[in-house]
């Protein structure tokens, strides 16, 4: 599964090889399938594109296909050539790239070889909540066999998780404004505040940076005087799940900034000697 963020050959990946991945909502993102023909006969493929929304029926994905279908990618026109990206399973026989139609030119696959298609796709607001599956077939003929069928947004119910807090927490701070960061377990975004409150509450408070990753970085409005400081981070992810004051984490820290000091020399300064002027 990739990102839509270079062309049909070069676009970096959500995740590993046959992983399935939470993708959220209005974002373009393209999935690559590979089809085998590991008989030693000679056959010919027509790779069509089906989703499945939870547990529905096997349905052709379209330009207008409900609440998932295909989406125009600016870095290929549909129809360019792949190269081989994924496993390869013996000689390789290019495969397209589609983001108008779900249907392929035909191929032909002789024994041992194999080829590959990628397609461009983006979920509406509408998909939250709901799982897919997605799976190619040979013109809407199903394959003699699947080895995976990926599978997008089987969505949780629960926030971020939040950890590897840097300062962690105890330790002494030095300035009265430090920048604080964290990871999440998953894609959002966080805000943080002084006082205790949900995500929503702390709209007014600070927005961290990386909205949409997993590693947040948030500037501490100023802490004052010395002494113990908490702070609360909450977040929420592309599901829309929210920390409430009960899930926001908290950091304590001890902010301790040495008072200035004034150097005293004690004592008369002495100078011996003299002067030779020449």
């Amino acid at each position: 599964m990739y990102k839509n963020n270079g062309g049909l050959n070069a676009a970096d990946a959500y995740a590993a090889q046959d992983t399935s991945y939470n993708i959220g909502v209005n974002t373009i993102f393209r999935i690559r399938f590979e089809v085998a023909n590991t008989s030693s006969n000679s056959g010919t493929l027509i790779s069509r594109l089906e989703f499945k929304e939870d547990s529905g029926a096997w349905t052709e994905i379209t330009t207008n296909s409900n609440n998932v279908h295909l989406a125009i990618s600016s870095f290929f026109t549909d129809g360019a050539a792949t190269t081989s990206r994924l496993t390869s399973t013996g000689s390789f026989v290019p495969g397209q790239g589609k983001d108008t139609s779900s249907d392929t030119s035909v191929v032909s696959l002789g024994a041992s070889s194999y080829t590959e298609d990628e397609y461009a796709i983006i979920l509406e607001a509408s998909a939250a909540g709901h799982s897919y599956q997605f799976r190619i077939t040979n013109a809407g003929t199903p394959l003699d066999n699947y080895v995976v069928f990926p599978s997008i947004n089987n969505p949780d119910s629960t926030p971020p998780v939040q950890s590897n807090f840097n300062p962690a927490a105890g330790t002494i701070l030095k300035t009265t404004t430090p920048i604080v960061t964290f990871s999440l377990d998953e894609n959002g975004d966080c805000r943080l505040s002084t006082t205790d409150e949900s995500y929503g509450g702390m709209l007014g408070g600070v927005t961290c940076y990386g909205a949409g990753g997993t590693f947040m970085a948030c500037f501490v409005p100023n802490l004052g005087s010395n002494g113990p400081k908490t702070i609360y981070t909450a977040c929420e992810d592309v599901w829309g799940n929210k920390d409430t004051t009960a899930t926001a984490h908290s950091t304590t820290y001890s902010l301790n900034i040495n008072s200035s000091s004034s150097l005293i020399v004690g004592g008369n300064l002495q100078v011996r000697g003299g002067v030779i002027v020449k």
